[in-house]
């Protein structure tokens, strides 16, 4: 669409341009083109209305009434959606924190990566995986990709287009790729958030609506969100697992795994950070013992905390992926 949209305004320069260089006089010609030019370089219409109309095709409307959940859910909703799409689902309602209605989707779709074996992360080790410059995201590419959704195998394309013919990469990088090329980083998120809408639209979640590309949310939908906006609520307040016993390895097993999703689904809606507090404070745990070093969450247990706020304390975001996640924000905002 920008390319399009580019292609058109510079005809149109064109268009103008020639008549003025063949009749208008020569001096006031040159100076109606070059206050043309500089006015377009300077207000980027291409650039502003793409993304005018990139925000408009994701605005999802509420056809039905909101439906009402049991506030007593504990138990993770059956529907299996992915982190992508709960994360969209929470937008919709509006239970995203604003600092995070950018990036929650993709930051959930990469610790759900990390938490199946999909991605690694390598550091010096304890500590120093909470500073983004020791972090390394290394990519597990002989594992099969073929049963991944399509938005998080655009993920992981996206990744290793950063890194290149190497087989790991580091957040500076990631942020470098996205400043150099911006428009293909812009047109592979792009790809992203329109596979995680057909997705739900697939499970008749999302309908079309009326209008270029509108969305509304269908009654299906409105159910899905209000069990996930209760479980959310409650995993940030009390979680619950049901597989917390430690009194064999297996059972420890299953208690580290539930409680990796637990975590990745509160990243899904920009609340990792409550639903790690919530999760130290009812299960007493070392983080070390359950996760190895390769899991973002190993580090919980280290004198810093993996996550930052505000001064309010509401708005959290990860420091190992801050370059990461601004270069993202910034592709998208382009």
């Amino acid at each position: 669409m920008y390319f399009i949209l580019l292609f058109s305004l510079i005809a149109l320069v064109a268009l103008i341009s020639i008549p003025l260089a063949l009749y208008a006089p020569p001096l006031v010609s040159l100076i109606v083109i070059v206050l043309l030019v500089v006015g377009l370089s300077f207000l980027h219409p291409a650039r502003r209305i793409s993304r005018v109309i990139r925000e408009r095709q994701r605005v999802v409307q509420r056809k039905y009434r909101p439906a009402h959940a049991n506030s007593a859910i504990t138990l993770r909703p059956g529907d299996n959606l992915s982190p992508a799409e709960v994360s969209r689902l929470m937008s919709v309602l509006g239970l995203i924190p604003e600092d995070r209605s950018l990036i929650a989707d993709l930051t959930a779709t990469f610790l759900d990566l990390n938490r199946r074996g999909y991605l690694e992360l390598s550091s010096g080790g304890g500590v120093q995986l909470l500073y983004a410059d020791s972090l390394t995201i290394v990519l597990n590419r002989n594992k099969d990709t073929s049963k991944l959704f399509p938005h998080e195998q655009i993920f992981l394309r996206l990744l290793n287009k950063a890194s290149g013919a190497a087989n790991s990469v580091q957040p500076p990088a990631l942020h470098e790729y996205a400043q150099h090329a911006p428009r293909r980083v812009q047109s592979m998120l792009d790809a992203f958030h329109t596979s995680v809408d057909r997705l739900l639209e697939k499970r008749k979640l999302f309908e079309h609506g009326k209008g270029f590309r509108s969305m509304v949310l269908t009654q299906r939908g409105e159910q899905a969100a209000a069990l996930w906006s209760s479980y959310i609520s409650n995993i940030c307040e009390k979680p619950f697992l049901d597989s917390y016993r430690q009194s064999s390895t297996e059972q420890k097993d299953g208690f580290a795994d539930d409680a990796l999703r637990l975590l990745v689904d509160g990243a899904s809606c920009g609340v990792c950070a409550k639903a790690a507090s919530a999760l130290q404070r009812e299960y007493l745990f070392d983080p070390s013992e359950i996760w190895d070093e390769k899991q973002y969450f190993y580090s919980l247990s280290e004198s810093r905390t993996a996550f930052s706020s505000d001064a309010s304390g509401e708005n959290y975001f990860f420091l190992p992926l801050y370059e990461f996640e601004t270069a993202l924000v910034e592709a998208q905002t382009f």
